[in-house]
């Protein structure tokens, strides 16, 4: 049987199989901020660059291309995704189709497709002026709306704003985020919609040959307005059956909107009664840890998963699963003792020791500790780690 040739480009220790697929090379394009000694030991070939841009990725590319043809690429990292995935396009390297991780890079790509797809949603518009984002409110009519950039994560740039002041301000802002927040979109394009009802989930799912299975739901609780920055999560999500049924069938008529056919997706949405909004989608698995907070439960290694389907591998069977599991974030933390906690995993202590008020936290940037919990009581397990570590003195 011929060998295959598996690409990775970029990513962290979670973008490796965790299971090593049968009779395949496999390669790493990586760079150095990103490379760990494991990640070079594991792999067959590794490759560093300076940085993953499209010219230095098809240079590389087309020549391992022609010296050992690539059956497969793989990239969950999301600055550099969209850049894997025309790459991959432009070489007819079996990935994840370039509309798919296009469209969902782009908010208002994703809310077009959702359109088209006839999938409900609640009103938006995109906006590049001040003067456009009020006309729009105008026309709404409700107390107050969401901005956010066009592309991007991890809660940059995400305001609700109650007042034209806010509006003008917040736009002014927009070009001081970081750069991950403004990948792809050079005009500084803003995602104005209505405000969302309800709770926050996501959804961590797999695709296989555009079939889509939902492999755990992620409850979570964020800052509330006006910047919503994600705080923690745990799984299994605490929803009824007719939720759980709905989210079954809203979520991969989702993604076949989106065009997604292979591979990993994480998807957020708002849950108000049985209605199910969508906030965003994205073709990787989720960050934040979640990729391993759904490991634990369910026993599936998503980026795993991901690579033996691409080499049409059977999926291998799961590994041990907990009953729950959970993270809560620290921006700051007091003591640096860890307490002993029934099924704590892991703390990671953040950098900062003064407080930091929750006014203070602006994106996924400001959180720099966590602590990560596993088995019965694993939320409130973390959420007292956490407050063990910031008690005041």
């Amino acid at each position: 049987m011929q060998e295959k040739h598996l690409v990775i480009i970029s990513g962290n220790d979670s973008s490796l199989p965790k299971v090593s697929p049968p009779n395949t090379k496999i390669t790493l394009i990586q760079t150095a901020d990103r490379a760990t000694d494991w990640q070079k030991k594991y792999v067959d070939s590794y490759i560093e660059v300076e940085e993953i841009n499209e010219d230095t990725l098809l240079e590389v590319l087309r020549s391992i291309h022609l010296m050992h043809p690539v059956t497969g690429l793989v990239c969950f990292l999301e600055p550099v995704i969209l850049v894997a995935a025309r790459v991959a396009n432009m070489l007819g390297i079996r990935s994840n189709p370039l509309c798919a991780v296009s469209t969902a890079r782009d908010k208002t790509l994703t809310r077009q497709a959702l359109d088209n797809a006839n999938i409900p949603q609640r009103p938006w518009r995109m906006c590049g002026t001040p003067e456009e984002v009020l006309a729009f409110w105008k026309e709404l009519g409700e107390e107050s709306v969401v901005i956010k950039p066009i592309t991007g994560a991890g809660s940059a740039g995400v305001r609700r704003v109650k007042n034209e002041d806010e509006v003008r301000a917040h736009l002014a802002e927009i070009s001081s985020l970081h750069s991950w927040a403004l990948l792809d979109n050079p005009d500084l394009l803003v995602l104005v919609e209505a405000v969302l009802p309800g709770r926050e989930f996501s959804v961590e799912a797999m695709t296989v040959d555009g079939s889509h299975e939902v492999v755990q739901i992620t409850e979570k609780i964020t800052s509330g307005p006006p910047r919503y920055v994600e705080m923690g999560h745990w799984q299994p999500a605490e929803l009824n059956e007719q939720q759980k049924d709905q989210i079954s069938r809203r979520v991969p008529s989702i993604l076949d909107a989106i065009g997604h056919r292979i591979g990993p997706s994480h998807t957020e949405i708002m849950v108000d009664g049985e209605d199910v909004w969508l906030v965003e989608t994205h073709t990787r698995f989720g960050g934040d840890q979640i990729w391993e907070l759904t490991e634990l439960t369910t026993g599936r290694h998503m980026a795993t998963e991901t690579i033996f389907a691409i080499l049409d591998l059977p999926l291998p069977a799961p590994g041990p699963r907990y009953s729950e599991s959970a993270i809560f974030f620290m921006s700051w933390a007091s003591h640096s003792e860890v307490p002993v906690i029934p099924g704590l995993i892991r703390v990671k202590h953040p950098s900062r020791r003064e407080l930091i008020r929750r006014d203070q936290i602006i994106d996924s940037s400001t959180r720099t500790g966590y602590a990560l919990a596993a088995g019965p009581n694993a939320a409130s397990n973390a959420l007292s780690a956490v407050k063990a570590l910031q008690k005041e003195n």
